[in-house]
């Protein structure tokens, strides 16, 4: 995970890391910090874009987000996923705290 003022190089060297195109970006930075949004590979172009600038510029904020609720079921994850046509499901508990990320890809 990142934290909104982390630049768009350090999404790319992340994603270089772990081989995630999806992150999480959290108020802290960490795993299990406050969800602010979802960066993806489709949020910006690496060869077009400044690499110096924030994330916060690029992300998809929270409230655009299609989100999961702690205690939902695998199945109803999967459901919501296909429903809403999405690749990745955020799952937050009721503080807004990351639990995790579902991915549809999975399945």
């Amino acid at each position: 995970n990142l934290k909104p003022t982390h630049t768009l190089r350090d999404a790319l060297n992340l994603r270089k890391k772990t081989g995630h195109s999806t992150i999480a970006i959290t108020d802290n930075g960490d795993k299990d910090g406050k969800l602010v949004g979802i960066l993806t590979s489709k949020d910006f172009w690496e060869f077009n874009d400044n690499l110096d600038e924030q994330i916060s510029k690029f992300y998809t904020p929270l409230d655009k987000l299609v989100l999961g609720y702690d205690g939902l079921t695998l199945r109803e994850a999967t459901d919501i996923l296909w429903k809403n046509k999405k690749e990745c499901l955020p799952v937050i508990d009721k503080s807004g705290r990351l639990i995790s990320l579902v991915f549809r890809k999975d399945y």
